[in-house]
């Protein structure tokens, strides 16, 4: 799994994860499809979406799941 820097002004952390490499994970999470992005906030699902994603979306859908997000 690769840790990616996000923006400061977030508390945000990013992970891009291997499904070939980590099937455990991808199993748990239940990831049927790439790309896959799953919004956790406290070790819970809080969202997931499937499909490429544009910035502006991204950043609509975490102020959405993570509704106590230093972003907004």
């Amino acid at each position: 799994m690769t840790k990616y820097n996000t923006s400061k002004q977030s508390d945000v952390e990013i992970y891009k994860l291997n499904i070939q490499e980590q099937e455990l994970l991808t199993a748990q999470y239940q990831i049927k499809g790439v790309p896959t992005l799953i919004y956790l906030e406290n070790g819970k699902i809080v969202g997931k979406q499937l499909g490429v994603r544009s910035v502006e979306q991204l950043k609509g859908y975490e102020k959405e799941y993570f509704k106590n997000s230093s972003t907004k």
